[in-house]
């Protein structure tokens, strides 16, 4: 039985403020549907997983590139979850129709998932540089922080699907809360990942890795930019909902670019990959590549430091040899002393490594 309109001061689905069927009064829930496309969050998730769909296929591999299937995958089909509904309790014959909405909490189920891989995927390229006690510890904190991210996720859903309807100044404090607890993570995991990079460098002065390289010349920019746009939309969100809504540049309306650049997170990281793959593949087209192992050691036994880039799973890719990584060989069997030893294992064909 449908439940009684409510009073006129009484927020609904109707209201401008939901953003949820304010001016829409759909013929029917197909109309509806093919109208939803017009709303730039809806096709985002449409065109991104398209896209990363087609990356994965032809030369994604490994976990990173699973998850940036999945999750894209995700965001779809959460985005066509929420839009569905609104098709349907759109319609002119819906119209004062109050009743709660399951498919808003459902849909929740999938924007957890698609949310929370962008940190995760942060913390597999952090793994691929350490795998001490040090990256462990803050793997532990990511999954921790994954808890109040989730419950305020559950709490939009819940109130979503209880009020029937999309946003109002307590849904939209959540969403800043949940924002802000993936900065967190996300910013943790970028200031990890330079650290050990820094401490790799000192460690391995005289040629870094191909993967070292590309992630400080290209990764870098993207780690920093999902920082700044996840703390300013965290900070937006609580900012025009509990302090000021109505100032002349932060109006209610603020978060909407930031948040619309948020949605393509998945793509930007999938661009970022491809980039990388490419300018190692063209790197060691130009100077060659085979299996090698750089050992560095310090003047204390703690002090030993292995990358092993072969082993890793981040992208497939092929790193080229320095040049003179084979005077240095070289060097190091003339004085046994000098504190560097590299491993070299030369091929008449190039190998392939996977980094994560």
């Amino acid at each position: 039985m449908e439940d009684q309109p409510p009073e006129m001061n009484i927020i609904t689905k109707n209201s401008p403020s939901t953003g949820t069927c304010f001016n829409k009064d759909f013929p029917t829930m197909l109309d509806g549907f093919y109208t939803q496309f017009k709303d730039t969050f809806f096709f985002s998730y449409i065109i991104q997983f398209i896209l990363i769909a087609l990356m994965y296929s032809r030369i994604g591999s490994g976990q990173y590139w699973k998850i940036l299937f999945f999750g894209s995958l995700s965001g779809l089909i959460g985005s066509m979850l929420e839009n569905i509904t609104l098709a349907y309790i759109c319609q002119d014959n819906q119209r004062e129709n109050y009743n709660q909405v399951f498919t808003f909490f459902i849909s929740e189920l999938f924007w957890i998932f698609t949310e929370y891989s962008i940190p995760y995927l942060n913390l597999i390229k952090m793994k691929a540089i350490s795998k001490g006690g040090l990256a462990k510890s803050i793997s532990y904190l990511i999954y921790l922080l994954f808890i109040p991210f989730a419950l305020m996720r559950f709490s939009i859903g819940y109130n979503r699907m209880i009020k029937g309807y999309l946003n109002d100044k307590s849904i939209e404090v959540y969403h800043g809360i949940a924002f802000g607890v993936m900065a967190v993570a996300d910013i943790l995991c970028s200031i990890f990942i330079i650290y050990f990079i820094k401490k790799y460098n000192q460690r391995v002065t005289l040629n870094p890795s191909g993967f070292m390289h590309y992630i400080q010349h290209s990764s870098y920019t993207i780690l920093i930019t999902i920082d700044i746009v996840g703390v300013i939309l965290s900070l937006l969100y609580i900012y025009v909902n509990l302090i000021n809504s109505n100032g002349a540049f932060l109006t209610s309306k603020s978060v909407i670019p930031f948040h619309s650049f948020k949605s393509v997170f998945h793509l930007i990281l999938a661009i970022d990959a491809c980039l990388f793959k490419y300018g190692a593949n063209l790197s060691s087209s130009t100077h060659g590549s085979s299996d090698y192992n750089i050992t560095s050691k310090g003047p204390g036994p703690s002090s030993n430091h292995d990358l092993n880039i072969k082993n890793n799973n981040y992208y497939s890719i092929d790193v080229p040899i320095p040049p003179n990584i084979y005077q240095m060989n070289q060097l190091n069997n003339k004085n046994s002393n000098n504190g560097i030893m590299l491993n070299e294992k030369y091929s008449n064909s190039k190998s392939r490594f996977k980094i994560p």
